[in-house]
């Protein structure tokens, strides 16, 4: 068949508009209106369950594509590292007395470029760590650039210096010189630089905010102003505005959202070409993405491996220069080798077998991406006016704005977690059974030597197992000072389906707290229920039926001998008053706080 044939066998086939798939969805639907399936997202957008949408159909679709910024050093003959769109690879790592040799170890299993992290009391082992080393290098923590090539004179030629004074300020809180003076060594760091045409000697790390529990908006157009910051106060010290531009380097964070990510880094690059085109100049984007510690687990690190396999994943279809995956058990304190050679294979895998660098922008062309990407681009854009008419990134951490925008939405995360509106497997969902990890890591950002010059308020990271975990360390400490678990037993009494179904959540609700939980089939009588749990030392039972039939189960409690433990009720009736006059210790259901419900529990039992 001929290529014409083809595109004339094509056109014979209907194309379908909004209407016709509206009527097929609706059909599918039957009774339930199809406006109920649109929801919003934690940045505000509309996600609807058809995104057919004009105004994206008909426009050229896509971002631009350029080759990454940085090219391997001696990629192995063959490897899909050293192909056209691959990424850099590379596993964080905190300097230390070991660093050369752990980097040295990741170069040959595969990394291609060295991620490293330090605070200004290393600076000393900075030269000690890059000797020798001739791979790209990105290097965060220092509060200007110019303290990374006085340290190290023949820093690598290739690479970025994550160490902007306007993220230092906002990541510890304070700077020891102003911020003026932190910009004229930025700027003199640029001039040293000049013939370094591969690093980008001013790199802006998002990430802080999104370890602080910003959105996906708030990063990009809190990057957006931070990198227009930079390059006004550069220009105004004599460089030219192409020669500032050209020196940039931007780093996000990612979340296992997988399709949010893309959408804004996709945007990112759009917006971040809008303000440089707005200057007068062109503004091309190397990218650096990260696994962040976020959405991360300390005492499941195994589920760690998916979130950051979806990370890299989004990282690497957006088109991210470089991608950094840390080890699954960072948040737990790492420390095991094999956890960062996990790391690296997953970013191998992604590029030897799923061959996602051999794809030109792969979300180019989906309406819901494309829709997404524009929606979040508004919401970016209005982040970063809500920035400039404050005054600009210096002004607005002085004022506290962004951090404290940055807090209200990790709020709300934590509550959407807390609540049951939102889902981490392996901590409020299905939670596995094991001992406490030898660190949690700590979430204090890195503090700065007396005598502080420019002071603001901190962004804090958060982490959202934190608050699950603790109610796990506090179950565990019970157990061993009883030495026997604390134990739940799921009674589902009346037969029904309700009664099954409420047990199984009931499960998953007190297992995120590290109860031991049992759900047998049923039982024809709190009476039988009772002694079960009385025979097992049970710590809390559980009544699982009918909403109905609970006054009566609790009636038959009450005239019963023995000890009887906690006891709850699954669900929430509107007699809950009169419940809990008749026995009814607590009740768990879809929106019942599971922190405070399940700490309310804890409680009472470390109380005994």
């Amino acid at each position: 068949m001929s290529t014409l044939e083809a595109l004339e066998l094509a056109v014979r086939f209907p194309v379908p508009n909004r209407s016709t798939w509206e009527e097929a969805a609706q059909a599918e639907l039957k009774a339930t209106p199809l406006a109920r399936l649109t929801r919003r997202s934690l940045e505000g957008v509309e996600i609807r369950p058809l995104n057919v949408r004009p105004d994206v159909q008909d426009r050229p679709m896509g971002i631009p594509w350029t080759q990454p910024a940085w090219k391997p050093v001696n990629p192995a003959p063959g490897s899909a590292l050293g192909e056209p769109g691959a990424p850099l690879v590379a596993v964080p790592l905190d300097l230390g007395q070991e660093s050369p040799q752990v980097a040295v170890q990741g170069l040959t299993r595969g990394e291609t470029a060295l991620d490293l992290r330090l605070d200004p009391t290393q600076i000393a082992g900075l030269k000690t760590a890059l000797e020798g080393v001739e791979v790209p290098v990105f290097l965060s923590g220092l509060e200007d650039p110019l303290a990374a090539l006085e340290a190290f004179p023949e820093f690598p030629r290739a690479g970025a210096l994550f160490c902007d004074p306007l993220g230092f300020l906002a990541r510890t809180g304070a700077l020891t010189d102003s911020l003026e003076v932190r910009l004229d060594r930025v700027a003199e760091a640029v001039r040293r630089t000049e013939a370094m045409s591969e690093l980008a000697v001013l790199g802006v790390d998002a990430g802080l905010w999104h370890e602080g529990g910003a959105d996906v908006a708030q990063q990009a157009g809190w990057a957006l102003a931070t990198g227009l910051d930079l390059v006004r106060s550069l220009v105004s010290r004599g460089l030219g505005l192409q020669q500032v531009l050209d020196r940039m380097a931007f780093a996000f964070t990612l979340s296992p959202r997988l399709f949010p990510e893309m959408a804004r880094l996709r945007a990112f690059r759009r917006l971040w070409a809008r303000v440089a085109g707005l200057l007068g100049g062109e503004g091309q984007v190397r990218l650096v993405v990260r696994t962040g510690r976020l959405h991360r687990s300390a005492w499941d690190p195994y589920t760690n491996l998916i979130r950051s396999s979806v990370e890299a994943f989004a990282g690497i279809c957006a088109g991210a220069d470089a991608v950094c995956i840390e080890p699954m058990d960072a948040a737990a304190g790492g420390g095991v080798r094999s956890s960062r050679r996990h790391a690296a294979s997953q970013a191998l895998v992604l590029l030897e077998e799923a061959s996602l660098h051999r794809v030109v922008d792969p979300g180019a062309g989906s309406s819901y991406l494309e829709a997404l990407t524009d929606d979040i681009a508004q919401k970016a854009w209005g982040c970063f006016q809500a920035i400039e008419k404050a005054g600009g990134m210096a002004a607005a951490l002085r004022e506290g704005l962004p951090q404290q925008e940055a807090a209200a939405t990790a709020e709300r995360r934590l509550k959407a977690l807390s609540g049951g509106r939102g889902s981490l497997v392996g901590v409020s969902h299905y939670a596995v059974q094991a001992e406490p990890p030898a660190s949690a890591g700590s979430a204090e950002p890195l503090e700065v030597s007396a005598g502080a010059v420019e002071m603001v308020r901190r962004v804090q990271p958060q982490r959202l197992a934190a608050a699950f975990e603790a109610l796990r360390l506090r179950t565990w400490a019970l157990e061993e000072r009883r030495g026997r678990p604390v134990r739940a037993l799921m009674a589902p009494l009346g037969g029904s389906a309700t009664s099954r179904v409420r047990a199984q959540f009931c499960v998953t609700f007190l297992g995120a707290a590290g109860f031991r939980t049992e759900s047998p089939a049923g039982f024809s009588s709190a009476a039988e229920a009772l002694a079960e749990a009385q025979r097992a030392e049970v710590d809390v039972l559980v009544l699982c039926a009918e909403d109905p039939e609970y006054a009566g189960f609790l009636d038959e409690l009450r005239g019963l001998p023995g000890e009887r433990p906690i006891v709850a009720v699954a669900g929430f009736p509107a007699d809950a008053d009169g419940l809990r006059q008749g026995g009814a210790d607590f009740f768990i259901h879809r929106d019942a706080d599971r922190v405070e419900t399940a700490g309310g529990i804890l409680a009472r039992l470390e109380a005994l």
